[in-house]
């Protein structure tokens, strides 16, 4: 385990953990049968960073629009 509060904090020796993270987002997804998916890392409170170690929100199930907000 590695404490990463958020992706500015990231450094170069941690980009296996963070591909890592993104892979087991997308076994996730399969596992759930999600085929269109969205995923959202925010960086800082300003962001709306509540939690500060560094995760990845899967969303999916419905149409996502753009811009999000």
């Amino acid at each position: 385990k590695v404490a990463i509060a958020k992706v500015a904090d990231m450094k170069k020796e941690d980009s296996d953990l963070v591909g890592h993270l993104l892979f087991v987002a997308r076994e996730v997804a399969a596992k759930e049968q999600l085929s269109d998916f969205r995923l959202v890392v925010n960086n800082g409170s300003g962001a709306g960073q509540t939690v500060f170690h560094l995760h990845v929100h899967l969303l999916g199930g419905r149409a996502m629009t753009w811009p999000p907000g």
